[in-house]
């Protein structure tokens, strides 16, 4: 949940060192629950978004309060919580739980949209991401967890806004290429 907040419109490398900061200052939900603003603020300022840091405040109290200092397990409970919309429950309930739930962030669209669409929108194309997302995991033959990590890096790294499809181990299958 930390690292999802914290990464969301911020590059990992900016990350790193404000997360084992906060961690070892914030060690479990009911020590964030606790602190004020002003006690957050410096190991969260410099992120910028600062209504993500507060909804991190009111989601730790959530969490405190609703289920005893144990974050929820279930994608529709976790989205209760301020500041956690479908994406960030659906990373929780994958990379924590392993629920098989697909984290449909920016670069996993793009690499679901080239290879299987040829399109970046393929919302527009093709309908929602529900119907494409049950089709993936009806015939998965590995976890949502690992499949989430290895779009997100695939498309951060290969799969990028402009595409280096020259690279690609996958451009002979891809729509898009």
């Amino acid at each position: 949940w930390v690292s999802e907040i914290m990464l969301q419109q911020t590059q990992v490398s900016r990350v790193l060192s404000y997360y084992e900061k906060f961690l070892n200052r914030f060690p479990n939900v009911e020590s964030l629950a606790m602190a004020s603003w002003e006690e957050f603020l410096p190991y969260y300022s410099g992120l910028g978004y600062y209504a993500r840091g507060r909804n991190m405040l009111r989601a730790a109290s959530a969490v405190v309060e609703r289920f005893g200092g144990e974050f929820p397990r279930d994608v529709d409970v976790l989205r209760t919580l301020p500041g956690i919309g479908r994406y960030t429950a659906s990373a929780i309930a994958s990379f924590a739980y392993g629920a098989e739930e697909i984290a449909w962030d920016t670069n996993v669209r793009r690499v679901i949209g080239r290879f299987f669409f040829g399109t970046r929108n393929f919302q527009k194309a093709q309908g929602s991401e529900l119907s494409v997302e049950k089709d993936i995991l009806e015939n998965l033959s590995i976890s949502a967890k690992t499949l989430n990590a290895a779009l997100m890096d695939f498309g951060s790294a290969i799969c990028v806004g402009k595409p280096k499809c020259a690279a690609c181990p996958l451009s002979s299958r891809c729509a898009f290429f």
